[in-house]
């Protein structure tokens, strides 16, 4: 309720553009305000974005920001996830990004960053998240073939015991079964 009637146009306009260009439908009362510069759009979203972000720390305290898959963030986003990041030299926030092996982003390399590399499943958990999937022991052939399959990724894991089971098999029948065999 702060903000001057021309700012609220123009936030309002920004933010129908992006609803506009991802194909929503509700932005048309503000299509007279649609900015057609998309770095007027960029500009505008980022002040909302970091307006937003400043309001939300200040006040409700310490927050944890969980991006996950950051190996698809599309040129649009680029800016909003780097002003959370500028935002934890400021705030009680803490920002937790997963990507797959690959490039990452410039603020990455920033000393405050930490890195885990994470691994797949040994052998034996693979084992013990098939059973918990299956519902059924599973034993340590078919373990190991499914261990070999998904290199112990525990998403790859599940669905490949979710797919076995789709096909009729049952937990104990998959001795020397590999997952890729079941269509």
């Amino acid at each position: 309720d702060d903000l001057a009637e021309p700012e609220r146009r123009r936030f309002g306009g920004a933010i129908a553009a992006i609803a506009r260009d991802a194909a929503f439908s509700g932005w048309e009362m503000e299509a007279a305000d649609t900015p057609n510069d998309p770095a007027e759009v960029s500009s505008a979203l980022a002040e909302v974005a970091s307006r937003y972000t400043d309001r939300l720390l200040a006040a409700t305290g310490p927050r944890v920001v969980v991006i996950d898959d950051l190996q698809w963030l599309d040129p649009s986003s680029v800016g909003m996830v780097e002003l959370v990041i500028e935002r934890c030299a400021s705030h009680p926030l803490v920002v937790i990004a997963a990507s797959r092996p690959g490039p990452l982003p410039g603020w990455a390399a920033h000393p405050d960053v930490r890195h885990l590399d994470l691994r797949g499943l040994d052998e034996p958990e693979t084992a013990r998240l098939a059973t918990i999937v299956a519902k059924a022991a599973v034993d340590a052939d078919g373990a190991r073939s499914i261990h070999e399959r998904t290199a112990g990724n525990p998403l790859f894991v599940g669905e490949t015991v979710r797919a076995i089971a789709a096909a009729g098999w049952r937990a104990e029948e998959l001795r020397g079964i590999y997952p890729g065999d079941v269509r």
